[in-house]
């Protein structure tokens, strides 16, 4: 424990995220929420296969070089993750899900989650659209909170 306050007062701690290593599924709440949020557009919804989940690439994810990414399954499951001893400091887990687009692919919504422990933890429902021919995002809404 000493070696790990030492660590982050010298700014020089391994710090790693766990990320699920696949994307999840968002539901019917949400995407009513992308309708809703952009009413004034009229948007109909890109129905294709919402039903498939996707591989999250670690080495796409761009963060502080103090930051490493892991998937969540080379963790014990569950909240044994937190009970366990490493050589780097786990700060937290996190998960997306698939965006759900319109059908012209100009705004979307998705899911967020990010845990910083047994019982820590928040959501966001995070709002995109794309502007001069880049994504951004718009809004994002706290949903949970731990």
């Amino acid at each position: 424990m000493e070696k790990k306050k030492a660590e982050f007062k010298a700014d020089s701690a391994k710090l790693v995220i766990a990320v699920d290593d696949s994307t999840t599924l968002l539901g019917k709440g949400e995407r009513k929420e992308l309708i809703k949020y952009y009413s004034d557009k009229n948007l109909i919804l890109n129905t294709s296969d919402l039903s498939k989940n996707y591989k999250i690439n670690l080495n796409r994810l761009k963060a502080d070089s103090k930051l490493k990414f892991q998937y969540r399954s080379e963790f014990p499951k569950g909240s044994e993750m937190w009970k366990k001893e490493y050589g780097f400091h786990l700060a937290g887990t996190t998960g997306f899900s698939r965006i759900q687009f319109d059908k012209t692919k100009s705004y979307g919504i998705l899911h967020s989650g990010f845990g910083c422990g047994k019982l820590c933890g928040t959501g966001v429902r995070v709002f995109i659209k794309k502007q001069d021919g880049k994504w951004i995002i718009e809004k994002m809404i706290v949903i949970e909170e731990a």
